[in-house]
Order: C-alpha cells, then sequence, then structure tokens
C-alpha cells in the first residue's frame, strides 16, 4: 500500500510539473519578471526601481494591478525589463502606446547625447514591447537578450 501511495504522489507531482505556469494560477509580475532575469542575465544584475518608475514613466497606464521594473545594477549598462500584469486586456493598446513613447523617448535622449555610454545604443534600437495573456512587458536589451526574454515569456504565461 505504501509503495502504491509512493507511486501516486510520483505520478501528481510529476503531472503537476508539466503543467504551464499560467494553469498553475496567476504569477505576480515579481515572479514573471524574476524569470525573464534568468533568461537575460546582466554582468552586475538587476535592481528593483518599480516604484520610481512607476511614479516617474508610467503613472498612465491603466488597469495595472502589479508591476515589477528592473534595471541594471551597474549604471553604464541600460538593461532594463519592465512586466505589468493588467486586471484584464482592455487597455492594452492603449497602455501598449504609452510604453512605446517611454521607449521613444529614452532612445531620444540617448541620440541627443543625454546617455554617454555609445555601446549601448543598440539596445534602444531592439526594445520591444510584449503582451502575452494579461501581462504586458518591455524588454531594453541587445538584440539576444530581447529573444531570450519573449521566449521565456511566452513559456511562462501561455
Amino acid at each position: 500500500m505504501t509503495a502504491l501511495f509512493r507511486s501516486l504522489i510520483f505520478i501528481l507531482l510529476a503531472l503537476c510539473l508539466c503543467l504551464p505556469l499560467s494553469a498553475r494560477g496567476k504569477l505576480d509580475a515579481k515572479a514573471v519578471s524574476e524569470a525573464l532575469q534568468k533568461a537575460c542575465p546582466t554582468e552586475f544584475g538587476y535592481v528593483d526601481n518599480s516604484e520610481y518608475y512607476m511614479r516617474t514613466y508610467f503613472s498612465d497606464l491603466a488597469d495595472i494591478d502589479d508591476f515589477h521594473i528592473v534595471t541594471c545594477a551597474d549604471s553604464t549598462d541600460f538593461s532594463e525589463i519592465g512586466v505589468f500584469h493588467m486586471k484584464d486586456t482592455a487597455h492594452l493598446s492603449q497602455n501598449q502606446k504609452l510604453l512605446k513613447k517611454y521607449l521613444a523617448k529614452i532612445k531620444s535622449n540617448f541620440e541627443n547625447g543625454v546617455v554617454y555610454n555609445t555601446k549601448e545604443y543598440p539596445k534602444f534600437e531592439n526594445a520591444k514591447i510584449f503582451a502575452s495573456g494579461n501581462y504586458l512587458v518591455y524588454a531594453v536589451l541587445d538584440n539576444d537578450g530581447v529573444a531570450k526574454v519573449e521566449t521565456a515569456l511566452r513559456s511562462i504565461t501561455e
């Protein structure tokens, strides 16, 4: 009987691990962000800038119920990942437009000489916004990093 019980527990555990994360319940934005950071690490790691960025840049986003925004811990590395969980997708288009304006602004700052580290410019050109389920994510990373973030996001949310 004990062997049968152990086998059943093992089978149930294996089935649970095979389920996509989205089927196991809603992940908070921080958990999604941490998974994306693991998919595209930086040499110096990331720091949480969520509250500052929401107050400064993203206060106009609509129906966001959770968020997590990180930047590289080294101020000369402009790697950045923002994760937003929306209550629903009714404001998806509006929120995507606001994120596009933000990305255009930081790229413009670079082009106008506000940012001085020229090797970081490709990150501004590669910056992308992804939507998957109720998550809206932007990534300012090199081309390889953006692709890794997109792949990781899809595997987490689908």
